[in-house]
């Protein structure tokens, strides 16, 4: 089961060739988070006692979770084993499982393809949403030559990000037309 972080980069990958054939469990979680809990972490979440715990580089992460089929003969015991798979937040460790509420926010355009929508954005908003996503999502370390450039036209990662602030010679070359 690769996971990715929000760069599409794998971090860990527990299966059969990395973590065994036996049933596991796995508490994925942000950077740094809860380094106060440490080793109790099992105990105080009420966690399996042999739980794994795997940092995520990313606050988010994708899971891509296959299971290798030799063909129709395996489709049962297959069957048997993505049934036994489980996911859920920690606060919902243990619980019966439930759908996740989805709140759609309106004020996303949902029928314009993201490319077309990032082509045609002013480079003011552009610029302002990259820094803000860069606040989440930290720039990944081959990044550094391009957030190098970025500085000096005053675009900082992990700082928010306002066009209208820089000195016009900069801001007349960052306009898109």
């Amino acid at each position: 089961m690769p996971m990715l972080d929000m760069w599409t980069d794998a971090f860990a990958a527990p299966g059969w060739r990395t973590t065994g054939t036996q049933v596991a469990d796995f508490l994925v979680t942000p950077p740094g988070w809860r380094s106060d809990v440490g080793e109790k972490f099992v105990e105080k979440f009420k966690l399996p006692k042999e739980t794994q715990r795997i940092e995520a580089p990313t606050p988010y992460v994708l899971i891509i979770g296959r299971t290798k089929t030799d063909g129709p003969p395996d489709y049962d015991a297959v069957h048997k084993i993505q049934a036994g798979f489980k996911i859920a937040s920690l606060s919902r460790w243990g619980k019966k499982p439930e759908p996740v509420a989805v709140k759609i926010d309106k004020a996303v355009d949902m029928k314009t393809p993201p490319k077309l929508q990032v082509d045609t954005m002013p480079a003011g908003r552009f610029f302002a949403l990259a820094a803000e996503l860069l606040k989440k999502q930290p720039p990944h370390i081959t990044d550094e030559p391009i957030i190098a450039r970025l500085k000096r036209i005053g675009f900082d990662a992990g700082k928010s990000f306002d066009l209208d602030k820089l000195d016009p010679s900069i801001r007349s070359t960052t306009r898109r037309s």
